[in-house]
């Protein structure tokens, strides 16, 4: 059996955040100043130790932002690779054991642009490779959900991630995701079924990087 690797609590809580949507806050600033006009101890409220969480996951993160590479090979379905974080510092369990590991993450969004068809679709199930001689399957433990039976006009989003083998994820200069997707015809008419393979590639030094 699959020995998964655990994302401790704090890393695997905040790990969506990261890659590339902002938390709302709370204002607490009136509640702040109550406190302090009547001379009550102000304690971190739980807010405010969330975002501290967050920002300190967040910055072992290097992030590409708006890569937007797109797929529509298998018509009907828009695949878009939209973003890319790599980290050589993400904190996991193996054996009982705190370690360090380099991980890459990938936000994608899956989308059946049809009015009545029903697809498959499963970057959920993707391989990934590097330019830096990695080949490895995704982490279906931390990894979102987002493939199998598409229907129509459904959109789904989410994060997928690798663990590699040999480390150096912020040295990496390109990644390649290969998967498979298929469209089955109602009818039974084989000849009208769809397959398509999937591997796109991207280029990440010349996109946005964040530290």
């Amino acid at each position: 059996m699959k020995n998964f690797k655990r994302i401790t609590i704090i890393l695997l809580t905040v790990m969506a955040a990261v890659l590339f949507t902002a938390c709302s806050s709370i204002d607490k600033t009136s509640e702040n100043e109550t406190k302090a006009k009547t001379g009550e101890e102000q304690t971190p409220n739980k807010e405010t130790m969330k975002e501290e969480a967050k920002k300190a996951v967040e910055d072992i993160w290097v992030k590409y932002k708006g890569i937007n590479a797109v797929d529509t090979g298998l018509k009907g379905i828009k695949i878009t690779l939209a973003d890319v974080a790599v980290t050589d510092k993400a904190e996991v369990e193996e054996e009982g054991k705190k370690v360090s590991k380099s991980v890459v993450a990938v936000h994608m969004l899956v989308e059946n642009t049809t009015a009545g068809q029903v697809f498959n679709v499963y970057p959920d199930q993707a391989t990934l490779t590097t330019s830096t001689g990695e080949q490895v399957e995704i982490d279906m433990w931390n990894s979102d959900d987002i493939g199998g039976e598409i229907n129509e006009g459904v959109i789904k989003e989410g994060d997928i991630f690798f663990y590699l083998e040999r480390g150096h994820a912020e040295e990496i200069n390109w990644i390649k995701l290969t998967f498979s997707g298929d469209y089955t015809d109602p009818s039974g008419d084989y000849e009208k079924d769809i397959y398509h393979d999937y591997s796109m590639k991207v280029n990440l030094k010349s996109k946005t990087e964040e530290n």
